[in-house]
């Protein structure tokens, strides 16, 4: 079953894939690596049988990472036949690249710890192995997992450490650059970690900016996309309406450009927030609705509790209380369910402007806002106390 015809069509429809990519026919390109999977599992079982299969699997991740997203189930299948490809080639290098991408599907899908036993894991490697770019990886999943569990000076240390060692490192490009470059994402989350830390908004957007620039560099669009959401969700944490519409509308044309779904709805959540501010508000909760349902729909978790909380912001617009309460209170159970607890000051302080909108007494609002403001001093996120502290003033003058 493993003769030349088999090598022949097999290399065909890489050729086929590679052809169809190139020419934005994602669904043909899905089909042809596929039919080469196929092709390849029947050779018998050895070392030409498992190359096969690692290079059309790591094809297939890349391919589905940005037309699926890179947390859905497909990716997740995908990269275990990296892993158990390279496992049995004892190829360290797609080990670690297989490993990476099972820890960020991970938590996309809201899997936290999951994703932080993998960084873990990638730490370890990278001891065992005195390797500089597995140990950037690594530290890049741990600072993640720290940074939405709340753990906000832990995930600065990681994410610090991954920036550092990774200074001097080239960015690679066309089918050498992962899908998503671990620096860069490092040096966004980063920023969005200093901005909580209290350091000096500029500086933050600086350092956004200069993880944009390096996953441009890299060609992929995937890439350059999330860096540029993280950069969004900077101003929408500062509540800048304008940069985060203009942002977000761009995020959203290269989401369709270059077939990215999943991006484009995170996109048009944070776009249809801050229109919610500039025109109708009702239409404007509405999207942000349709934009989170489809969001959900495709499996994606990873800082769902923000999302909770641009859908019941939008709701409170829009005079929607009782629907904007239901959508606080489901942010603040999944800041539970998820151990995701970086936002839920913010939740917490939303819910006190509905209750007042509401009519609830003042005092209720305000053990809201000073337990917001608790849980925010032991985060040590400035950022977050500072909100707390005006929201308690303005509480006090109305």
């Amino acid at each position: 079953a493993g003769g030349g015809w088999d090598e022949k069509a097999y290399t065909y429809a890489l050729r086929l894939a590679e052809q169809a990519q190139a020419g934005l026919a994602y669904e043909q390109a899905e089909e042809q690596l596929r039919s080469a999977l196929a092709l390849a599992s029947r050779l018998p079982p050895g070392p030409e049988r498992w190359r096969r299969e690692l290079d059309t699997q790591q094809r297939l991740a890349a391919l589905l990472s940005f037309t699926r997203g890179y947390h859905t189930q497909a990716v997740v299948e995908a990269w275990a036949g990296v892993r158990e490809a390279a496992r049995r080639l004892d190829d360290i290098g797609e080990v670690v690249a297989a490993t990476l991408g099972q820890a960020r599907a991970a938590r996309g899908q809201g899997q936290l710890l999951v994703a932080h036993h993998l960084g873990e894991e990638l730490l370890a490697m990278s001891e065992a192995a005195s390797n500089r770019e597995i140990a950037i990886a690594g530290y890049e999943c741990c600072g993640v997992g720290s940074y939405y569990q709340g753990q906000l000076r832990a995930a600065e240390e990681h994410f610090a450490l991954a920036v550092r060692l990774g200074a001097d490192s080239a960015v690679n490009v066309g089918r050498d650059a992962p899908p998503i470059d671990p620096v860069a994402y490092a040096t966004a989350y980063l920023a969005a970690t200093n901005l909580f830390l209290g350091s000096d908004p500029e500086q933050c957007l600086a350092l956004s900016e200069e993880a944009v620039r390096r996953a441009r560099a890299s060609g992929r669009p995937l890439a350059e996309g999330l860096m540029q959401i993280l950069r969004m969700l900077l101003y929408s944490l500062l509540r800048d309406l304008e940069p985060t519409i203009t942002l977000s509308e761009e995020i959203l044309a290269s989401s369709e450009k270059n077939a990215m779904p999943f991006v484009g709805m995170i996109a048009r959540a944070f776009l249809w927030r801050a229109r919610a501010y500039e025109g109708d508000a009702s239409i404007a909760a509405e999207e942000v609705a349709r934009a989170v349902r489809e969001l959900g729909a495709t499996g994606w978790r990873l800082g769902w509790t923000y999302f909770m909380l641009l859908l019941s912001e939008s709701l409170l617009q829009a005079g929607q209380l009782d629907r904007a309460l239901q959508m606080v209170e489901a942010g603040l159970a999944e800041t539970t369910s998820r151990s995701e607890h970086v936002f839920e000051p913010e939740l917490l302080c939303l819910k006190a402007d509905i209750l007042v909108a509401s009519g609830a007494p003042s005092r209720t609002a305000e053990q809201l806002i000073r337990r917001a403001r608790a849980i925010a001093d032991s985060q040590e996120c400035v950022f977050l106390v500072r909100r707390a502290e005006e929201a308690l003033t303005a509480l006090a003058v109305r």
